[in-house]
C-alpha cells in the first residue's frame, strides 16, 4: 500500500520527498536484516572472550520511569548476557509504582542495583542519580527500553585498553526484535562539526567516570537533548575518542519514543539548538544555530566570518592562476558553474574557522549528487561520497542536510589563501582532477578540517577520472585505510 501511494505521488508531483524518503526506508529495512544475520554469523565465529591484564569494573546507568515489564525484562536480560562479566547495572526508578521493583529482585544478581526514587526529578537528575550510583572507572548510559549486543562490553573493554576515555558504536532501531531492525545508523568515526550539526553518537556512550563528573554531568533545561548536550561536553575535554564499526546497540521504537516521531518530546529541536549554542560559547566561536527543518533534530549553525571576505575564484587547479592574488581565500569552482553570493559567504564562513583548511558544496545533476566529497574504500579506490543520493531524501541519516567533517574534496572548494601557500600550492606534478583531493590530503596530515556543507550546491554534469599511478603512489597509505567518515558500510546504505 506504501508502494502504492508513493508510486501515485510520482505521478503527479515527480520525484518528491516523501517518495524519495519512503523508498529509502524499505531499502534500509532490507539491508538492516541482512546485515543482522551477517552479524550473528560473524559473533558466533568469536565467541572466545579475551582475557584482561586488568579486571576493570564497567558501571552501566539505567534511569527507570514507568517501564513495560516485556521492554525492563528485555534490557536486564541483554545486560545479563554479556560476555564481559565485571558489570554492575544502576537502577534509578522514578516509576509511579513498585513494579519495576519486583521484576529486579526475580534476577537475584547482586550486580544489579536498584533505587526507589521519592519523586520524579525529570530525565536529567533521574540519571544522574543513576550514575552516582556507579562505582566503575567507566559508565555507560542504556535506555529502560533498549537492547545490548551480549559481546558489547567486551569490545567497549577492548578499546578502554587502547587509551580511550569516551566510546560509541554503530546503532540498529527495532520495533520488537532487534533481529529485525527498520534501520541501522553505521556512524563516522568522530567528527565534531556532525556532532555540531546531529547528534550522531548517541548510543551506546561510555566514558571515564571522572570524565563525566568533570564536566558536571547531565543539566537541567535541556530536555529531549540532554544526551547531545553532555556529549558535546564530553567531547570537548576527552583525550580520545573510540567508535566501535560494530552494531552493538538496539534502540526501541514506540509510539512515546523520538525514534519514531521527533513530536514524541516537542522540546527536543528547542533543547539541541541551546545544547549546540553552548558549545559555541564555551569555544568562543561567533556564530547562530538553527533547526534545519522539516521537524528533524539536525541544526546549521551559521558562523561570523572572521576577517575580511574577500575571495579570488579559479576555474582550474594551477598555481599561476594565483599569482599576486591578496584575496584572503581562494574558491575553485567547475569551469561554467555559478555560486550564488550567499553560498560563496557560507563557505567562506566556514573555511574562517580556526583549524579548518578547506570547505566546499556538492555538485548535483537531475536531483542527484555528482561530486563534493571523496571517499576511500581502503581497497585503494576513490569514490564519490553519497553519489547518487537524491536531495529529496536528506540522505542517509540526514547527511544531506548539515556540515560535517571529510578527508577530502573534489569540486567548489573555498581555501584560506594562508593554508594554500603554507602547503606550497597545488601539487603540478598530478593529474589536474587530483590536484584538490591531494591538497585536502595534505591538510589533513597537518591536522586541519575538511568540511562539506551541502546545502551548498551547483549544478554540474557528473565526470569521470582514471586515478594516476602518481596519485596513488603518493597516498598509497591513505588508499589502503577505510574512510573514517563514509564507512563501507554506509557506502552499502546510500541508493
Amino acid at each position: 500500500m506504501l508502494v502504492r501511494k508513493c508510486l501515485r505521488v510520482i505521478k503527479n508531483d515527480g520525484f518528491t520527498a516523501l517518495f524519495a524518503k519512503s523508498a529509502a526506508r524499505l531499502k534500509y529495512r532490507a539491508r538492516a536484516k541482512s546485515y543482522i544475520k551477517e552479524k550473528e554469523i560473524e559473533s558466533s565465529k568469536r565467541q572466545r572472550v579475551p582475557v584482561f591484564e586488568r579486571n576493570i569494573l564497567l558501571s552501566i546507568a539505567v534511569p527507570l520511569y514507568n517501564t513495560p515489564e516485556s521492554y525492563l525484562r528485555q534490557m536486564i536480560d541483554s545486560v545479563v548476557a554479556q560476555t564481559y562479566r565485571n558489570w554492575e547495572l544502576c537502577l534509578a526508578d522514578a516509576s509511579d509504582d513498585d513494579g519495576a521493583y519486583e521484576i529486579v529482585k526475580s534476577y537475584r544478581d547482586k550486580r544489579i542495583k536498584y533505587k526507589k526514587l521519592d519523586k520524579n526529578y525529570g530525565i536529567a537528575q533521574n540519571t544522574n542519580i543513576a550514575l552516582s550510583m556507579a562505582t566503575g572507572e567507566y559508565v555507560g548510559l542504556l535506555d529502560h527500553d533498549d537492547v545490548l549486543d551480549p559481546t558489547a562490553l567486551t569490545e567497549y573493554r577492548k578499546r578502554i585498553d587502547k587509551g580511550a576515555d569516551f566510546i560509541y558504536c554503530d546503532e540498529a532501531s527495532f520495533k520488537s526484535d532487534p533481529r529485525k531492525p527498520e534501520i541501522i545508523h553505521f556512524k563516522p568515526d568522530f567528527s565534531p562539526f556532525n556532532l555540531r550539526g546531529n547528534n550522531y553518537i548517541c548510543h551506546f556512550s561510555m566514558f571515564r567516570r571522572s570524565l563525566f563528573e568533570e564536566v558536571g554531568g547531565f543539566r537541567d533545561g535541556f530536555e529531549g537533548s540532554q544526551d547531545h548536550d553532555l556529549i558535546l561536553r564530553l567531547t570537548e575535554q576527552a583525550q580520545q575518542v573510540a567508535h566501535i564499526r560494530s552494531v552493538l546497540y538496539f534502540w526501541r521504537i514506540h509510539k512515546d519514543s523520538v525514534a519514531m516521531d521527533i513530536s514524541a518530546k516537542p522540546r527536543c529541536i528547542s533543547s539541541g539548538v541551546l545544547a549546540v549554542s553552548e558549545q559555541l560559547l564555551r569555544l568562543k566561536i561567533e556564530g547562530k544555530v538553527e533547526p534545519i527543518g522539516g521537524g528533524a533534530a539536525v541544526y546549521r549553525c551559521k558562523y561570523r566570518i572572521r576577517g575580511k571576505a574577500g575571495c579570488r575564484r579559479i576555474s582550474r587547479c594551477r598555481n599561476h592562476a594565483l599569482e599576486g592574488c591578496t584575496s584572503e581565500y581562494i574558491a575553485v569552482l567547475p569551469r561554467g558553474t555559478k555560486l550564488p553570493r550567499e553560498d560563496m559567504l557560507r563557505l567562506i564562513s566556514l573555511a574562517s574557522l580556526e583549524g579548518v583548511g578547506a570547505a566546499g558544496g556538492i555538485g548535483v545533476y537531475h536531483g542527484r549528487v555528482v561530486s563534493g566529497a571523496v571517499r576511500f574504500d581502503g581497497e585503494e579506490c576513490i569514490e564519490i561520497a553519497m553519489d547518487g543520493e537524491r536531495l529529496s531524501s536528506g540522505g542517509y541519516m540526514h547527511r544531506l542536510r548539515y556540515v560535517q567533517n571529510v578527508n577530502a574534496l573534489n569540486a567548489v572548494v573555498v581555501i584560506p589563501r594562508a593554508v594554500f601557500e603554507m602547503l606550497g600550492g597545488f601539487d603540478e606534478s598530478l593529474n589536474e582532477d587530483e590536484r584538490l583531493i591531494d591538497i585536502c590530503l595534505r591538510m589533513r596530515a597537518k591536522g586541519f578540517n575538511v568540511l562539506l556543507d551541502p546545502m551548498v550546491r551547483v549544478k554540474m554534469q557528473p565526470a569521470l577520472w582514471e586515478m594516476d599511478k602518481a596519485f596513488e603512489d603518493k597516498h598509497k597509505d591513505r588508499l589502503n585505510r577505510e574512510d573514517e567518515y563514509f564507512t563501507n558500510d554506509f557506502a552499502d546504505y546510500t541508493f
